[in-house]
């Protein structure tokens, strides 16, 4: 009786084990790790590179299809949750102009919260390029 108790007990717990890390991972964030969207006549494409603790490195390119250049361009990444509700954002701004019919890259870190990202560009600029290296002022 002894060994058929302690048979079942370890069963038991080991079912217990089981279910539990089962049941944790579930609930885990779970990203997608790549996207693009269109916005007007810019093009975002974005890439999970890495992850450190909480955080998701997001890279990616943004093409411009106008026949103008795109200066200050800022790309914003809403985490939401299941129900569609915000739950963590982050705006990111591209590196340099989006040239004509031409493409450009920016980096960032986005929070590992909800359960998909919504990617739009909350503000572009557009017309004459920068002067991003300083020379002739």
């Amino acid at each position: 009786m002894i060994k058929l108790r302690t048979v079942l007990g370890a069963t038991c717990a080991l079912g217990l084990a089981l279910v539990v890390p089962a049941t944790g991972l579930a609930q885990q964030p779970t990203q997608p790790l790549s996207g693009t969207v269109m916005s007007s006549d810019l093009r975002v494409e974005w890439e999970q590179v890495s992850m450190r603790g909480e955080w998701r490195n997001i890279c990616g390119r943004v093409y411009n299809d106008n026949n103008v250049t795109a200066t200050h361009v800022f790309i914003r990444f809403e985490n939401v949750d299941e129900a569609g509700k915000v739950v963590a954002n982050r705006d990111a701004e591209v590196i340099g102009d989006v040239p004509t019919r031409g493409s450009a890259i920016y980096c960032t870190l986005v929070q590992a919260k909800g359960v998909s990202y919504r990617v739009s560009i909350p503000r572009v600029d557009w017309g004459v390029a920068r002067n991003m290296s300083g020379a002739g002022q």
